[in-house]
């Protein structure tokens, strides 16, 4: 009797927990929504849906390590079936990848928000990737696949507008004549479009490579231009 009672308030437990996690991120969803709405900041609200996918992911994961123990001692100990053991490990693996899942698009959106800020970018894009790849390999999931390669369309598309921002920056620079920020200029976007092209299929890398292209030409340029002041003084 104590080992079904036992089972019970396992079973019980798991459905509770289970269902409190769901609850509490439909509520932030809800906050978050609402801070959109009214203008508000909302990293405070992304950062606790990120901790509480987090909880939800690792919950799942140590209940489905104490059924499978459990099932194995059954087993072992009895030879009863454990048929009801591995239906929950089932049901708490597909839990997983809904949470895995979700947590890999707050990843993939933190990505695109973050437009100022290189290292939170890389940081958002990095771990949106990362998990979704885990969610892929654990179901093959379609929505996970289609995920990643939009990670990697983000960052490739953040990069080729950082570079054209840099170059931008550093054409305003050479026209004031201020060398130092203008190379710096010209340096960062030579980075940035290099970094774009070697995440970039073959179509787009041809366009991107036109671009930089012309930006190395206009660099020699102004390589050219800014020794003609000194020649200038020596003469």
């Amino acid at each position: 009797y104590s080992s079904a009672a036992s089972d019970v308030y396992k079973r019980q437990d798991e459905e509770f927990m289970g269902g409190f996690y769901v609850k509490i991120l439909a509520m932030y969803n809800l906050l978050e929504k609402r801070s959109v709405d009214q203008g508000k900041d909302t990293k405070h609200l992304t950062d606790e849906r990120i901790r509480t996918l987090e909880a939800a992911i690792y919950d799942r994961h140590v209940r489905i390590e104490n059924t499978k123990k459990m099932a194995r001692t059954k087993k072992e100990g009895t030879g009863q079936s454990v048929a009801a053991e591995l239906f929950r490990t089932d049901q708490m693996n597909k839990e997983v990848n809904s949470h895995m899942l979700a947590l890999g698009q707050v990843f993939f959106d933190g990505a695109i928000a973050e437009v100022i800020d290189r290292e939170k970018h890389k940081y958002y894009a990095d771990k949106a990737f990362k998990t979704l790849a885990k969610v892929y390999q654990r179901s093959r999931s379609g929505e996970a696949l289609n995920l990643m390669r939009e990670v990697n369309d983000i960052q490739r598309d953040y990069l080729h507008r950082l570079a054209k921002v840099n170059w931008k920056r550093a054409q305003i620079a050479a026209a004031s004549n201020d060398i130092e920020k203008a190379d710096e200029g010209y340096y960062v976007a030579t980075q940035r479009y290099l970094q774009a092209m070697g995440q970039s299929v073959e179509r787009r890398r041809e366009l991107i490579a036109r671009e930089f292209f012309i930006l190395k030409e206009e660099i020699a340029k102004w390589q050219a231009q800014k020794t003609l002041p000194t020649a200038a003084d020596g003469s």
